[in-house]
């Protein structure tokens, strides 16, 4: 950090702007919506990736003995749907914004 002066302190290239805000301030309101937003976009994909061992267990009480291929099929169809997702609404989210497309999924 450098002093500018009446105890303000500004990261090197803070400069002008919204990043120099973020470094003047590092506790705003701002820096805690960001971290919020990103907890939630994290907690959201943890969470799918993480509930599909349950679901393949809920599975096996409907359809008893499921084939080994059965279970890696559903947990590997998980996993590339989110990889599809990430490329798709990423792309999609370049194109109308990150706010939109955080609202609209």
């Amino acid at each position: 950090m450098v002093d500018v002066g009446e105890g303000t302190k500004r990261l090197p290239g803070g400069g002008g702007g919204r990043r120099g805000r973020i470094a003047e301030s590092w506790f705003s309101r701002e820096s805690i919506a960001t971290v919020f937003v990103a907890g939630t976009g994290f907690l959201a994909d943890s969470y799918d990736l993480f509930v599909i061992n349950i679901v393949t267990s809920l599975m096996a009480t409907s359809h008893p003995n499921p084939s080994r291929s059965d279970v890696t099929l559903v947990k590997g169809t998980a996993l590339i749907g989110a990889i599809a997702g990430q490329l798709f609404f990423g792309a999609f989210a370049d194109y109308i914004g990150r706010r939109g497309a955080f609202l609209l999924t």
